[in-house]
């Protein structure tokens, strides 16, 4: 295990190394922390993290470069992207970072499985986290994660395995072998093999007694059958083989196999469906790990591999701009527009009460949608969000929560006349118009008598919008690239100057 910190930067150019790495498939965004109400957000923007650390790191102008951006990697593939991450978390705490926003970004175009971190030198109270000995720290703080980090979360795992409902050693042994271990065992023991070490061994007659008294759950493999039903018609069970990472494109080792219906499983109900067969032919059978429950079922208990596998069982959903999405509207002019624009028949229209924390972020995103894209309709369609139009008025549709809203609510005149020119409208001039955010303020000012819990998180919000906003004014988005992987490893690539060319 090797850590390597990087050098510093003013404008946070770690960012967009890393999401450039995401972009081409490269790298995978893994964790993201401390990072206020952009927690709460899909589809966050390169530029809006950076502005993010921007504004974090604005309350000690005396520190130059403000980044701290390291790399943590290991031998070959000793260490999967959900190792690497835990263990760049705790490395992040060890070095004073774990209250600061940062990301954790997984590369997998090399060789060697390694971690991005990306952080602020600045902490909460505006001082600078101390780097002096740097890398005699880190080099100590690697040392103690590896030896204290991994007996630990190797006995809890153990300790976790035991809740489970098995009814094989196989099934036992599969725990761990999808959290990275390789299993071994003879007559008398199961032995956990990690990071070149065995972390610990488990008796089998402890084992036998579990499956000995698990007992199979006949109502959950009843809901299991019905949403794998439902899904399967759903979302299509095509496999695609996983590759062991490379950036050797003519050497790529198939490793597994996923599917959107996999995926699907996994992240609404957490379910795991592990395939068995020889890697690069296709499965003979699957098994099914349901967290939810805590057990493990032989697939074929649920649904035969060949009906789980049944292309034909799947029906392509048409493309719609709203789904099966339900219209919520909290005014008549809303239900009214909406009625208009969708028919009737296309859709669900009620009343409900949007909350102010989500005009204010839809706010956010408009602003976004509006400035930071290559054109409108990217940014609408990045942030989930579509524009209305219904007797000569603009409406909003925000696509996450189904809400639609009349724009001047979220809007000022120069982002409605943006929008409105956008969407083919040309709306009449008025003399002035409230911007959202300003109506809010006056809002909590008018409150300040009879504070409340939404008042004070609508305040909190328009100001950590409004500074950012600001930060987003003055960023230079003409950003050079960090240092790439090939330099992290000591091979540093000669730069091709590129010839003058005179224009006087």
């Amino acid at each position: 295990m090797i850590v390597k910190i990087l050098n510093s930067s003013s404008k946070f150019n770690g960012v967009s190394y890393n999401t450039k790495k995401t972009d081409k498939d490269l790298g995978e965004l893994m964790k993201v922390k401390n990072f206020g109400y952009l927690q709460a957000v899909t589809n966050v923007l390169p530029e809006e993290y950076k502005n993010y650390l921007i504004f974090h790191s604005s309350t000690n102008s005396k520190v130059k470069d403000q980044q701290f951006h390291a790399v943590i990697t290991c031998k070959g593939r000793e260490y999967d992207k959900h190792q690497l991450t835990g263990f760049a978390d705790a490395f992040l705490k060890e070095m004073g970072y774990g209250d600061n926003p940062y990301l954790i970004v997984f590369h997998k175009d090399t060789n060697n499985n390694h971690v991005h971190l990306v952080s602020s030198r600045i902490d909460s109270e505006g001082k600078k986290i101390s780097d002096a000995f740097e890398y005699k720290r880190a080099y100590a703080a690697v040392q103690k994660i590896l030896q204290n980090d991994i007996k630990l979360s190797t006995d809890k795992l153990i300790n976790r395995a035991f809740d489970y409902s098995i009814s094989t050693v196989a099934q036992f042994k599969l725990l761990f072998e999808q959290q990275g271990y390789i299993v071994t065992h003879d007559d008398k023991e199961i032995a956990l093999r990690k990071f070149d070490d065995i972390q610990q061994r488990i008796s089998i007659d402890k084992i036998n007694e579990r499956i000995t008294l698990s007992v199979k759950d006949e109502s959950r493999i009843r809901q299991l059958k019905a949403i794998f039903e439902k899904y399967s018609s759903l979302a299509d069970p095509s496999l695609k083989v996983i590759y062991e990472p490379t950036k050797y494109k003519d050497d790529k080792k198939p490793i597994g196999y996923t599917s959107d219906l996999v995926q699907g499983l996994k992240q609404k109900f957490g379910i795991d469906i592990v395939f068995h067969g020889k890697k690069g032919l296709p499965p003979y059978g699957y098994s099914i790990i349901d967290h939810n429950s805590k057990a493990v079922f032989k697939g074929s208990d649920i649904m035969p591999l060949k009906l789980f596998l049944d292309h034909s069982r799947y029906r392509k959903q048409p493309q719609s701009s709203i789904g099966n999405l339900e219209i919520k509207v909290d005014g008549f002019k809303e239900k009214e527009a909406s009625q208009k624009i969708f028919r009737q028949g296309m859709a669900n229209i009620s009343f409900n009460t949007i909350s102010q924390e989500r005009l204010a972020l839809i706010s956010i995103l408009l602003k976004s949608a509006l400035h930071e894209f290559n054109s409108v309709g990217e940014g609408l369609s990045r942030h989930h969000i579509e524009a209305h139009v219904s007797d000569k008025s603009l409406f909003i549709l925000d696509k996450k929560t189904g809400f639609m809203i009349d724009a001047e609510r979220v809007l000022n005149q120069t982002d409605l006349n943006l929008l409105a020119k956008h969407s083919g409208l040309e709306l009449p001039q008025k003399e002035k118009v409230i911007p959202f955010s300003e109506q809010t303020e006056i809002d909590v000012q008018q409150s300040k008598n009879e504070p409340n819990e939404r008042s004070a998180a609508v305040a909190e919000l328009n100001y950590e919008e409004s500074a950012i906003l600001g930060a987003m004014q003055n960023f230079d988005l003409s950003i050079a690239d960090d240092v790439d992987d090939e330099q992290i490893n000591g091979r540093n690539r000669r730069r091709v100057r590129k010839a003058r060319i005179n224009t006087r």
